[in-house]
């Protein structure tokens, strides 16, 4: 139980001291998720989460809004095979089903332009306290539980040796 406890702070630690490093390991993840987005069986691995993310967060692409879905950009290489000028519907403020074809260019407003990166990023770092006071409660209720179990240990022992 401790070493779980030990482990969970140390992950901790390490995910503040190397902001950069794990900002950079999700920048991989984003784009290797959109160069994936709308091939063949990728809807478990790519399509789904992307479109829940863009869905949720109200943005589009990965960093550049539309702009990644363009054939210029070379970031969604699966997407842009079949859908030249298109952006998928998840980017789209009220999703219909074809309202993101031809918004490649489209700045009406009918479509979200900021990339979904920095949306995650920013919801992180908006949410940063709540999460380190709730990580923060978890590892003192195990802690306490620990502490618990330890000394009902100690009592059913001492009940128990005479």
């Amino acid at each position: 139980m401790m070493a779980a406890v030990f482990a969970q702070v140390v992950l901790i630690l390490i995910i503040i001291t190397n902001k950069e490093e794990v900002r950079e390991e999700v920048d991989e993840i984003f784009l290797s998720k959109i160069e994936l987005y709308g091939g063949q069986n990728s809807s478990d691995n790519a399509t789904a989460p992307f479109n829940l993310i863009q869905q949720n967060l109200d943005c589009c692409g990965v960093s550049n809004g539309t702009v990644d879905w363009a054939k210029s950009s070379d970031v969604a290489t699966t997407w842009i095979t079949n859908h030249t000028w298109d952006v998928p519907d998840s980017c789209c403020v009220d999703e219909t089903v074809d309202c993101g074809v031809g918004g490649v260019n489209v700045t009406n407003g009918t479509l979200h332009q900021q990339g979904c990166k920095e949306k995650l990023y920013d919801l992180v770092d908006d949410n940063l306290p709540l999460l380190g006071g709730v990580t923060g409660g978890l590892i003192g209720l195990q802690l306490f539980g620990a502490c618990g179990a330890c000394l009902l240990r100690r009592a059913v022992e001492q009940h128990f040796s005479y």
